[in-house]
């Protein structure tokens, strides 16, 4: 006979006596507090760590969301200039076709060439400016988009003092041209 074969023939035979045999009443009222007890601090336990694993996954959540998107979203220069100047984008176009028109007015292909170098640098600054901005804190935005819009507004100016010097030479040398943007008087 095996082990557990031995324990069952016993329990069959003296079945009786452990069903009159009963613990006293003070011992299940212990084991059931003591139950309890533990019971309530497992289940505090459980309910702390996983309000603590929560918090932490929200607050990590949270703070990767606010970095990427005050890196995506606020310091992203032309939403940043948008926002300062909503009209940025106009300004800039009218001034980018004024600064062509005027550049097509240039016939000398080396001053052409040296013009267009000249604004070169104007592009270089223009794009700094906007790097300036990406890392500049918010009180300084206004002022970058001004020197932005001014940017284009010396490019503007010096091609017409090019253009009024060229004038000025072509009606001393008797060339008498006339441009397209003055009338004859």
């Amino acid at each position: 006979m095996r082990r557990w074969d031995k324990l069952e023939h016993f329990v069959r035979q003296h079945r009786q006596a452990f069903d009159r045999a009963a613990p006293p009443p003070y011992l299940w009222e212990s084991i059931a507090t003591a139950l309890d007890k533990k019971a309530q601090g497992r289940a505090i336990v459980r309910l702390s760590w996983r309000s603590v694993a929560a918090a932490i996954g929200i607050l990590l959540l949270g703070g990767l969301a606010g970095v990427l998107g005050e890196h995506f979203v606020v310091h992203q220069p032309r939403s940043v200039v948008r926002t300062i100047m909503p009209e940025f984008d106009e300004l800039q176009q009218y001034y980018l076709r004024a600064i062509k028109y005027r550049l097509s007015l240039i016939d000398d292909a080396s001053l052409r060439q040296e013009i267009d170098n000249d604004l070169a640098q104007f592009d270089k600054i223009q794009e700094e400016l906007y790097m300036v901005l990406r890392e500049a804190p918010p009180g300084e935005y206004a002022a970058i988009v001004e020197a932005m819009i001014a940017s284009y507004q010396i490019r503007l100016e010096i091609l017409e003092r090019v253009l009024a010097r060229l004038r000025r030479s072509d009606l001393t040398h008797g060339k008498g041209k006339i441009y397209e943007d003055e009338t004859e008087i």
